[in-house]
């Protein structure tokens, strides 16, 4: 069987609209602002935090029949592989 490899990239996604979505709540913790540009600001950082799991979830799919291994990669330790469950291709984070 063909041993495919999933790239680490999703973390670094996903972090950086974890940063991006606190950093749109910073504004409302320094300064005063009225309540529709809290809610605002709330509601931008909660799309930019799904969109950081989306990411992740889609960023972790099996290269061969592109089913999501989110569950497998994160049972996994580094560097051991383990198999899609679709397809069960063995797959390694690379």
């Amino acid at each position: 069987m063909e041993k495919g490899t999933v790239r680490k990239i999703w973390k670094k996604a996903f972090w950086g609209c974890c940063a991006a979505a606190i950093l749109l709540l910073l504004p409302g913790l320094v300064f005063t602002l009225s309540m529709p540009v809290y809610l605002a600001l709330g509601i931008a950082a909660a799309v930019v935090f799904v969109a950081g799991l989306v990411l992740a979830v889609r960023g972790l799919s099996c290269p061969f029949c592109k089913k999501t291994v989110y569950h497998q990669a994160m049972r996994a330790q580094e560097g051991i592989p383990f198999t899609c469950p679709k397809c069960g291709r063995s797959l390694k984070l690379e």
